[in-house]
């Protein structure tokens, strides 16, 4: 029931100003539907935007979980190769440790060795310092010989002929020991 502005300005004041009481009820009903409306499709644009972001949420969502299962799938993998290398590595230490354990049995008897030398050194040292303090025993006997007759020179020099002979062997055992 829309009056004209024309309609309402013919009626009587009285029922002109009722009707433009109800006009303006009605105009204020209008506005109020009109914001409403507005306010109702907002709220409706609200809602759908509200919708999308979830949407891209469960999508997001749904992304992370499936480059987390990914990830989790990558770290098995790698786990596996790293048990692997290890096994891997532990193998070829043993089979280093296995090729040491020559050389090692070869440096203690290369060690032993040179301990027996050493000792024969030693022991030929002292024999050399023994045979020394003959031969200088024996210079000396010589040199008291040539003070001594001709008769004591031929005993002395037959107990000088034995001694020659003993260092002689001691001095062949020594070399036998050296060599």
């Amino acid at each position: 029931m829309q009056l004209t502005v024309e309609e309402i300005r013919k009626t009587p004041s009285r029922k002109s100003h009722f009707l433009r009481s109800k006009y303006a009820r009605v105009a204020e009903l209008e506005h109020r539907a009109e914001s409403a409306c507005r306010e109702s499709r907002d709220q409706a644009a609200e809602a759908a935007a509200a919708r999308a972001e979830g949407q891209r949420a469960e999508e997001w969502a749904t992304v992370a979980e499936q480059g987390l299962e990914a990830a989790r799938a990558r770290q098995a993998e790698i786990e596996a190769e790293l048990r692997a290398s290890l096994a891997n590595t532990e193998v070829a230490l043993r089979e280093a440790l296995a090729a040491l354990d020559p050389e090692r049995a070869t440096l203690e008897s290369a060690e032993k060795a040179l301990e027996v030398e050493r000792k024969a050194r030693s022991e030929a040292d002292r024999e050399v310092l023994a045979l020394r303090g003959r031969v200088m025993e024996t210079e000396d006997t010589s040199a008291r010989l040539r003070e001594q007759p001709v008769s004591e020179l031929v005993a002395l020099l037959v107990e000088l002929g034995g001694k020659v002979k003993v260092l002689e062997r001691d001095l062949e055992t020594t070399k036998a020991m050296l060599g």
